[in-house]
């Protein structure tokens, strides 16, 4: 049989007990999360509207919020505008959908699990604007996407050979006439083989 003192050092959870320095860690990880305060449904907006302890608020699209979406019939402003802050602030409650969200998730920019994450982020960037129309015309005009920079670049002042590399004609020629090999001064850049 346990003694008392040794009870009271203890907390029941589930059909396991943990100590009092787990316990107390445990609380203080939960005060170091950040907890919502206050939560509202913005209908001119279509947000939901959260304030965190710490000071901070942010205003999210209902339609980027997976567990609001995957609901069988679109949440009415009504049912949204009845929302609840749970467990001490990690959770915000829909009582008319019997709905609930992650606070910390919303405020980490989570809003559904990754695959929802991936297509959100799909669908974002398949977003077509008139910026995005005029710089592709800029990239195509000016021979289409800039490429990416050559992984190993040596000059051949240098007295070590370089392993696998390719030198290039050292005439001191335009880089045009010869290719991207030549830098400017006609001093040739040597590469590696792929």
């Amino acid at each position: 049989m346990a003694s008392s003192r040794e009870h009271l050092n203890r907390e029941p959870v589930g059909a396991q007990t943990i100590g009092r320095e787990q316990f107390d860690a445990a609380a203080g990880a939960a005060q170091a999360s950040p907890v919502a305060v206050a939560a509202r449904y913005s209908r001119t907006h279509h947000k939901l509207e959260v304030s965190f302890a710490n000071g901070v608020d942010i205003a999210v699209p209902i339609a980027l919020i997976q567990d609001l979406q995957m609901l069988a019939h679109a949440p009415t402003p009504a049912q949204l505008a009845d929302v609840e802050i749970w467990g001490g602030g990690q959770s915000i409650y829909f009582p008319r959908l019997d709905e609930s969200v992650w606070a910390p998730g919303l405020l980490s920019g989570i809003y559904g699990t990754k695959l929802w994450m991936r297509d959100l982020a799909r669908q974002m960037g398949s977003v077509k604007s008139p910026a995005k129309a005029a710089a592709a015309r800029e990239n195509g005009r000016k021979g289409g996407r800039p490429r990416k920079a050559v992984a190993s670049v040596a000059s051949v002042t240098s007295s070590k050979p370089v392993a696998g590399a390719q030198a290039l004609p050292s005439e001191p020629v335009s880089r045009a006439a010869v290719g991207p090999g030549v830098a400017a001064g006609g001093k040739v850049v040597v590469r590696k083989r792929p």
